[in-house]
């Protein structure tokens, strides 16, 4: 976990599919929303982190989206990420 975390501070991960990424901040989103969530939506987390592990953050983001302060970071990931690319 802390190897993907520190990852996702350097390099977000790419949503596959969306101009969107997934950084550190919404990592965290990710696996706090899954730590109140049902037993049986576990496996999702498991999923994402294994798809993190293989470069693909869209699980993830799918999970920190499901909350309210998750679908901030993804995007306020996004405008972030966006702007980078522009300069």
């Amino acid at each position: 976990m802390s190897d993907l975390y520190a990852q996702t501070a350097r390099h977000p991960l790419r949503i596959k599919g969306s101009s969107e990424v997934l950084d550190a901040n919404a990592l965290i989103s990710a696996i706090t929303a899954s730590m109140y969530s049902p037993e049986s939506q576990w496996q999702a987390l498991s999923e994402g982190l294994s798809a993190a592990s293989r470069g693909d953050g869209g699980k993830l983001a799918e999970i920190a989206g499901s909350g309210a302060s998750g679908a901030a970071a993804v995007r306020r990931v996004a405008a972030v990420s966006g702007s980078r690319h522009h300069r």
